[in-house]
């Protein structure tokens, strides 16, 4: 359960993305590194304490890689793996083009269905594994990416958000303020009456944990991390932006 959104701005590509995830689930609060053989940075991520892998990550090549999950109708398969492990694995591989390809090449039947996405600044691709089916998208941002799921009343939750994210465009049309707008019209939005549907969910065992958001300016390719300590105090600023653990890549690639 998640919401994705990739919205071109001046400032350059803004990916943010709402994690959903059992209260009792924990993530670490920091962020991962990822260095070459000759230790410059390659890629960080946050990371979650039970399976050690992510749903969301910045590479120094310019791309966030995010993961959300699929909640088929019927599905009582079991899997060996994790999809957490996913990027990890990624993010080890040097470029758009031999991520791609690895995979196009991975077995993907010990994973649960999923949602990949990775996004640079001008496209991203979209691999969709249904359990059995894979499918791949290749597509320019026309004009921003809206992708979110969820395990509860899957099709009218996804139109309810879908709703609030027009609306939220609408309004960051109408305004000013860069990716800390996106974060107030969009990723903070909770319909009192329906929190369950909402894009920043709430509900009686599940709730939005965290909050990741990445700019793809290739001058300033940077990640900012609100865990569930950060997202409150986040809500709590209303019109302000709290402290978030970041990471500026485009300083540390150099």
């Amino acid at each position: 359960m998640c919401t994705l959104t990739a919205i071109p701005l001046e400032e350059g590509l803004i990916v943010t993305m709402n994690r959903d995830e059992r209260k009792s689930r924990q993530e670490s609060g920091t962020l991962a590194r990822v260095e070459d053989a000759a230790g410059r940075l390659r890629a960080v991520y946050p990371v979650d304490e039970s399976s050690g892998g992510t749903w969301f990550a910045v590479h120094t090549r310019g791309l966030a890689l995010a993961l959300l999950n699929r909640y088929p109708q019927a599905d009582g398969g079991t899997y060996s793996e994790s999809r957490g492990t996913l990027i990890p694995r990624l993010l080890e591989l040097h470029d758009l083009t031999a991520m791609t390809t690895a995979l196009r090449d991975l077995t993907l039947d010990n994973f649960a269905p999923f949602d990949l996405y990775i996004l640079s600044e001008r496209e991203y691709r979209h691999l969709s594994w249904q359990g059995g089916e894979r499918h791949w998208q290749q597509t320019v941002y026309l004009p921003a990416l809206f992708a979110t799921s969820s395990s509860v009343d899957p099709l009218p939750t996804q139109a309810r958000r879908r709703e609030s994210f027009m609306l939220g465009m609408r309004a960051l049309r109408r305004g000013s303020g860069g990716r800390d707008a996106i974060l107030r019209s969009i990723h903070l939005q909770q319909d009192p009456d329906d929190t369950s549907r909402s894009i920043l969910v709430a509900r009686a065992h599940t709730h939005t944990k965290s909050i990741c958001q990445a700019n793809l300016c290739p001058e300033r390719l940077d990640l900012r991390y609100y865990d569930e300590s950060g997202l409150q105090a986040l809500r709590a600023a209303a019109e302000g932006v709290a402290p978030a653990a970041r990471v500026d890549l485009a300083a540390a690639a150099l």
